[in-house]
């Protein structure tokens, strides 16, 4: 069975290419973070504390040691 589809309704739900260009423009303009990060390692549960709040974020556990990273 065959569907009638305006076409206004093609029109306004598909993208047109000045919203496309407009939308490359601004990703291009956009200054993404580094990937340089500060780490850190934690022995305890104050160490890990101090580092959290300092703006740590926490990786993942070595060797009984917490590890954590920051952007710089």
């Amino acid at each position: 069975m065959k569907r009638n589809v305006s076409v206004d309704y093609i029109r306004t739900d598909a993208p047109s290419v000045s919203t496309r260009a407009n939308t490359l423009i601004y990703t291009q303009l956009v200054e993404f973070e580094s990937d340089e990060y500060c780490s850190a390692v934690a022995g305890n549960v104050d160490e890990a504390k101090k580092l959290i709040e300092a703006g740590f974020e926490y990786v993942c556990n070595h060797n009984d040691t917490m590890l954590f990273r920051k952007r710089k």
